[in-house]
């Protein structure tokens, strides 16, 4: 067996075992060394049996991975050349673990001979990604060993369960490759693909458990916490809005929970005005117990005014991930929210409980709606707001910092399902992973919402829209800087604007011409809203200029607002 033949035994064998685990979505960056991969997969791919895309810039294509899994709720994997190629994938690595996102990551290396004697494209890439992967597997150099195919074989197909097992997350393989690089071609896989079988073991509440749970909670006024999802994570959504509403008890819905946009009198998209005020002003809405799910809270305020109620708590920790932000929750299950709530039989709370929340929904929204009725220019928070209302059945990708700041405040029922990366909560790979997703439901309506820094600081993820003709309404709230700063203490100390405004004068105009983005500038909310109605065509970048200051006092101008008629007509 010559060299050529032997490498494409072994890179066949590797394919075979990611195939077998269904592995489909392939994110793969160019360069020398990956070569029979990168073969490997235009040949599956024009096969049809990957999903293949190709991105230049390594940071750039780790986050459009991002996408695809969020929107598909299935792995991905990323392929690169050695190197720093791979140190580019570090910030999607963190996403994806504090997200629990099955990313596969396959880094090609220089052989063992080319180490530590300042060879061309070499690092150190051995556990590269630390304690942020799952696990790592330093992969044998291919070699015409039966037995050392059968390793990566199984070994490429234990990282994809191991990938996907709970808490899900990323994991890395690292494999070396000697010259030649081009195998012998096509690239042979078996008919009939044989799957290791991994079988995931769920835990459930036994009948006296059951009993137990149904005398601590009868009768109590509870309050459902519903933090944010992950798709795969929708499928109890339904079974805690029955149980709310059988048994009254209210549901504080964090956007990212995917719950707003049901039609359920117990839902509570409102209460981050309710809880900033004083905890001591606002004692009738103290639930006597909590059930909490899905991870850590978009709003601040909430998260605040639980740590300062002590009542017990009871955390549904589907991922298994053991974290519970708050730090109050006092009993631990690792089971979803409709393992938890299945055959959960409780007397209800008191009718009156549940309409206490109701009336603090019914008079946010009402505020709000007269405000923004009100407004004739379109500030930040009103094209969030009339994005929110106008927004078509679909999905929206929403980026850190202020958007999804004013999201929680202002879209009280959305349409869409709502996408963020607040695992870290970086403003890095917005563009790019709201690209994935728009790949994904490349049939469906896709938006994502932004900032000016957070747009900048991924232009480079545009190009994937123009390579793959992805169809994406980009909202740019344009503030020329930083403006989640402003609302900060160091705002106006000496420097502020030079090292935390940071304005760019960009011109969004001609960066939407770049990358062949139709352009729109919104000026007004009738404007906005006749923009937002047509279909989207293509990429198309839809700018909203505003002012930093302006944007600060229309917050808390609106928040006093809001705040005081709470105090003077429910309180």
């Amino acid at each position: 067996m010559n060299e050529n033949e032997m490498l494409q035994k072994y890179i066949s064998c590797l394919w075979e075992g990611l195939l077998a685990q269904k592995i489909k979505r392939v994110v793969l960056s160019p360069g020398s060394r990956s070569t029979p991969l990168a073969l490997a997969a235009a040949q599956l791919a024009q096969e049809k049996l990957i999903e293949l895309y190709v991105d230049v810039d390594e940071r750039s294509a780790a986050f459009f991975a991002l996408g695809l899994i969020k929107a598909s709720a299935e792995p991905a994997l990323i392929i690169c050349t050695s190197g720093t190629a791979a140190a580019n994938y570090f910030p999607a690595v963190c996403e994806a673990q504090l997200s629990h996102l099955p990313l596969l990551v396959l880094t090609t290396d220089r052989p063992p001979e080319l180490q530590d004697i300042q060879a061309p494209q070499t690092i150190d890439q051995q556990k590269l990604y630390g304690n942020h992967v799952k696990h790592f597997w330093q992969l044998p150099l291919p070699s015409s060993s039966t037995k050392e195919r059968q390793y990566l074989w199984q070994t490429v197909q234990r990282s994809v369960a191991v990938a996907k097992q709970e808490p899900a997350g990323p994991v890395q393989l690292n494999l070396p490759l000697r010259k030649p690089l081009v195998p012998q071609l096509p690239f042979k896989l078996p008919d009939n693909l044989q799957p290791l079988n991994f079988k995931a073991v769920s835990a459930q509440l036994d009948a006296t458990q059951k009993q137990q749970l149904s005398r601590q909670l009868s009768g109590k006024r509870g309050l459902i916490i519903a933090g944010p999802q992950s798709k795969r994570d929708l499928i109890s959504s339904q079974k805690i809005l029955e149980w709310a509403q059988a048994n009254n008890w209210p549901i504080i819905a964090d956007p990212l929970s995917n719950l707003r946009s049901a039609a359920n009198s117990n839902l509570i998209s409102t209460a981050d005005f309710l809880c900033r005020l004083p905890t001591i002003n606002i004692a009738k809405y103290q639930p006597e117990v909590i059930i909490q799910t899905g991870s850590t809270l978009v709003s601040a305020a909430i998260s605040n005014w639980l740590k300062q109620i002590s009542v017990p708590t009871y955390f549904l920790d589907q991922h298994h991930s053991g974290v519970e932000a708050t730090l109050q929750a006092k009993y631990y299950f690792p089971l979803s929210a409709t393992d938890f709530l299945k055959d959960l039989t409780i007397q209800p709370a008191p009718l009156d409980w549940l309409q206490r929340w109701q009336q603090v929904e019914q008079l946010v929204t009402a505020q709000l709606d007269d405000y923004f009725l009100q407004q004739t220019k379109l500030s930040e928070i009103a094209a969030v707001y009339w994005l929110g209302k106008g927004l078509q059945p679909g999905n929206a990708f929403i980026s850190n910092s202020m958007p999804i700041r004013d999201v929680e405040n202002f879209w009280l029922q959305p349409q869409a399902k709502i996408f963020c990366n607040r695992g870290a909560n970086g403003i890095d790979g917005i563009n790019s992973t709201a690209l994935g997703m728009a790949a994904e439901y490349s049939k469906q309506q896709n938006v994502l919402l932004t900032g000016d820094l957070a747009f900048f600081h991924d232009l480079t993820g545009l190009q994937m829209a123009k390579n793959y003709k992805l169809k994406l309404r980009v909202i740019i709230n344009n503030n020329n800087g930083g403006g989640i700063f402003s609302f900060l203490p160091q705002s106006g100390k000496p420097g502020f604007n030079q090292v935390f405004g940071t304005p760019q004068n960009l011109d969004l105009q001609h960066l939407a011409a770049a990358y062949q983005a139709d352009y729109h500038l919104a000026d007004t909310p009738t404007n906005f809203q006749e923009l937002i109605s047509q279909p989207i065509r293509k990429l198309e970048l839809i700018e909203i200029r505003s002012d930093r200051t302006a944007n600060l006092l229309e917050h808390r101008q609106l928040n006093r607002q809001i705040q005081t008629v709470i105090q003077e007509e429910l309180i």
